[in-house]
């Protein structure tokens, strides 16, 4: 008996894959590129939100992929897990900016 694959579901693999790393490349390379924090530079500050500005299409691009293929193949698991991370995404940002309009 042969196992076959619908050809839409073979994509959505793949497609998670690139999502995933057009997400997790562009942080990566954020985090790397931030000199150590200086939190009472107003240097530091600006030199981060801006490199920060720069980087963060690629994510975007990259959640807006996860949830077409999600939406795209029903996977209600995954849909799920993406609302969790942007929720988790939008308090560390808000706690982000807290923290800098302090210092």
């Amino acid at each position: 008996m042969s196992i076959r694959l619908d050809p839409d579901e073979a994509l959505a693999g793949p497609l998670y894959a690139v999502a995933a790393m057009l997400l997790i490349v562009p942080l990566t390379d954020f985090v790397l590129s931030v000199p150590p924090a200086q939190f009472s530079s107003v240097q530091w500050r600006f030199a981060t939100a801006g490199l920060f500005s720069g980087y963060t299409v690629q994510p975007i691009l990259g959640l807006a992929l996860a949830f077409v293929v999600t939406a795209a193949f029903g996977a209600v698991y995954f849909a799920a897990a993406h609302s969790l991370r942007i929720d988790e995404a939008h308090a560390f940002m808000g706690a982000l900016v807290r923290r800098l309009r302090r210092a």
